[in-house]
């Protein structure tokens, strides 16, 4: 079967774990995001950015 290309950008975990929370809600503050994945301001605002670069968000 093929499943399509990888995306190494949204695979990762920290994007994964973003990507699906954020799929669930129309928006979410980013403290609690950052609560429910238990990663520094820095750790989630790097991740975040990386994946609006690639208009993911």
């Amino acid at each position: 079967m093929n499943y399509g290309s990888f995306d190494e950008l949204i695979h990762a975990p920290n994007r994964l774990m973003i990507c699906a929370i954020l799929e669930l809600v129309d928006e979410m503050e980013f403290a609690l995001l950052k609560d429910k994945l238990a990663v520094s301001k820095s750790v989630l605002s790097k991740q975040l950015k990386l994946l609006a670069d690639a208009n993911y968000l």
